[in-house]
């Protein structure tokens, strides 16, 4: 993996909505008669992580750049060391299908609010 999250942005997210969420990876089937019958999905479980960082103008045009040069309009998937840390391991990060960066007012600055796919 060659792209990294930028080191000019908070390395750590803030904790006011982050936890790690699985999804659902069974594959339910009808039956003719009785209950469905349920099999595994892929063979590797995506999990989805809402996070939250607080970043100034500069950061801002930072994350935009990151976003939308480095990996592609959020198509590439990309390492954060900060986020390993918390989550315990290695992993990769892809920004969700609608989970894009959303900017709130946070004192004179902003809340980046955004999901990631954890592979």
């Amino acid at each position: 993996m060659a792209i990294a999250w930028p080191s000019t942005l908070q390395q750590k997210p803030l904790i006011d909505r982050f936890h790690i969420q699985r999804v659902d990876n069974r594959i339910q089937s009808p039956t003719e008669t009785g209950p469905g019958k349920m099999r595994r999905g892929q063979t590797h479980t995506v999990r989805m992580v809402p996070v939250s960082i607080v970043c100034d103008d500069a950061a801002r045009a930072v994350l935009e750049a990151f976003l939308d040069s480095t990996t592609q309009g959020g198509v590439l998937r990309f390492g954060w060391t900060g986020l390993d840390t918390i989550i315990m391991g290695t992993h990769e990060y892809q920004f969700a299908k609608d989970g894009l960066p959303d900017y709130q007012p946070y004192g004179c600055d902003w809340k980046a609010v955004f999901t990631l796919k954890v592979w």
